[in-house]
């Protein structure tokens, strides 16, 4: 659940939590509104644990395995996430690329990007054609990254 609101909430697309129906997987909504039947897990709710819905659940497990990495970059949910990334730093500062990085990791990471992470997410962005997909993909990485996904 921390995985999937932090990468709703980064992307600027997390909607407030209110007292409402449950929702489908696919909404913005906090995982905590999510629906939960039993027949049909939800993908990535059911890949990082949650419970089974059929028992009393009073200690959750807690595993890491490479199914869950496989669906955090493999998944098309997971790149929609990083193109609404792109969109909100790129909107952020349209001026400039390297402002518009340096919120991008603001947003992800909560701290501007080293030196050296700026120059590489710099020349990634400028090299070639497909401005829009590179923008992407970058975004992409800091969602799928260590740093995001695990507290340290």
């Amino acid at each position: 659940e921390q995985i999937r609101d932090g990468m709703l909430a980064v992307s600027g697309e997390l909607q407030p939590y209110r007292s409402q129906p449950s929702v489908n997987g696919d909404h913005p909504a906090p995982s905590i509104m999510v629906k939960k039947i039993r027949n049909q897990p939800d993908e990535w709710l059911d890949a990082f644990d949650a419970p089974d819905m059929f028992n009393s659940c009073a200690r959750r497990f807690v595993t890491t395995t490479p199914l869950q990495s496989l669906l955090v970059v493999n998944s098309p949910w997971s790149l929609d996430r990083a193109a609404a990334l792109a969109r909100r730093a790129r909107a952020a500062a349209p001026e400039s690329d390297k402002v518009a990085l340096g919120q991008a990791f603001r947003y992800a990471y909560a701290r501007d990007p080293e030196p050296d992470e700026l120059a590489w997410a710099l020349n990634f962005v400028d090299a070639g054609k497909h401005r829009d997909e590179r923008w992407i993909d970058l975004c992409h990485v800091l969602l799928c990254s260590t740093e995001f996904i695990y507290v340290d």
